[in-house]
């Protein structure tokens, strides 16, 4: 499963957990048009509805509908807002940016609710990490993501083999896949990291379990991800909640929980340029001449960042671990529940029979 079905997944299965108001969740498969349709013949103008897809059914379905909006483009689809935005009662964004982003294009501020996603504090924390580096072991730098241009793989690269080149003592793993064209995306990453030249870049690929990531994540000295956007950031937050310190950018969805470990984590210059990605038009073909842009990692600031931190592990060992307790703190899955349920019943779609609690 991919970042944002993981996200809608935990949000439902947090919902799920709260003590009576969990019995009344139901969960609709849109890839079904069998269960659509009995969704949509069942639905009651007292329901409400929270739309993770994009779907037609929307405009049949009764109730309230809310809309989760996660995008990384600073420049949205007139369709979209149209013809999906539009059929909202409320919209849901999980960052200040995004809202932002949705006021931009004339969507009202007061249509558009920001709820913060999360991470499992209970699967990623810091508590098994080494009190200390293993001299003998390689330092390991880590990054996560579909393989695709705005992720930052090249940039990345080439600061790495600028920093370090072939050398024995540090190693950049990188977990990747993609939802299509699975083998293919594989050998073009793999082609990219053998024209480098590069040994020392260990290539991860496909899905693992939670016990397989978090192994991952604990023995990775430190993370780095220089994304040019992204919706929420899920490796970025799990790798922050796990105590690993961090060289990021920071622009785009994930600025809603780096703001709270602004101090704690290496951040990486950028300058907004336009998005000159032919995979990300051919999922947004109508961004093509809007102009949309997104933030372009410094490759000077990567090679600072990634020998700084090599240099002086023992100061970003420590501020990482304050960043683990602020993220795991203010972000986890069930904080997006409870905030799911004080906007619906500030906003009056949820009213409480005291007589029936």
């Amino acid at each position: 499963m991919l970042g944002f079905g993981i996200f809608y997944s935990e949000v439902v299965d947090a919902l799920k957990r709260l003590a009576v108001f969990g019995n009344l969740v139901e969960t609709v498969d849109l890839t079904s048009e069998a269960h659509v349709h009995s969704a949509v013949d069942s639905s009651s103008p007292h329901d409400i509805n929270i739309w993770f897809w994009l779907n037609s059914s929307i405009a049949k379905t009764k109730g309230i509908h809310i809309v989760w909006s996660l995008f990384e483009s600073d420049v949205l689809a007139q369709d979209y807002i149209q013809n999906h935005l539009s059929l909202a009662d409320v919209i849901w964004v999980p960052s200040a940016w995004g809202r932002g982003v949705l006021t931009s294009h004339g969507v009202p501020s007061d249509r558009v609710d920001v709820i913060p996603g999360g991470v499992n504090p209970s699967q990623f924390h810091p508590f098994f990490r080494p009190a200390l580096r293993d001299p003998n072991s390689p330092f390991r730098f880590l990054t996560i993501g579909k393989y695709e241009k705005r992720k930052g793989y090249e940039p990345l690269l080439l600061a790495f083999n600028r920093a370090f080149g072939n050398s024995t003592s540090v190693t950049l793993d990188i977990k990747a896949r993609f939802f299509i064209n699975h083998s293919e995306r594989k050998s073009e990453l793999e082609l990219v990291v053998k024209k480098m030249g590069l040994r020392n870049v260990n290539l991860v690929w496909g899905k693992l379990d939670g016990n397989a990531m978090f192994s991952l994540y604990n023995r990775a000295s430190a993370f780095v991800y220089p994304s040019r956007a992204e919706g929420w950031g899920l490796p970025l937050i799990e790798a922050l909640a796990m105590g690993i310190p961090t060289i990021s950018t920071n622009y785009s969805g994930h600025t809603e929980f780096l703001r709270t470990v602004e101090d704690l984590f290496m951040q990486i210059a950028h300058s907004m340029v336009p998005i000159d990605d032919e995979l990300f038009f051919s999922f947004w073909p109508s961004l093509r001449t809007l102009g949309a842009r997104w933030a372009d990692p410094s490759e000077d600031d990567l090679v600072r960042h990634m020998l700084g931190i090599h240099e002086d592990y023992d100061l970003a060992q420590s501020n990482a671990l304050k960043a683990s307790r602020l993220i795991r703190d203010h972000f986890s899955w069930q904080n997006s529940a409870d905030q799911i349920l004080h906007q619906i019943m500030k906003r009056g779609f949820l009213s409480v029979n005291y007589s029936s609690a």
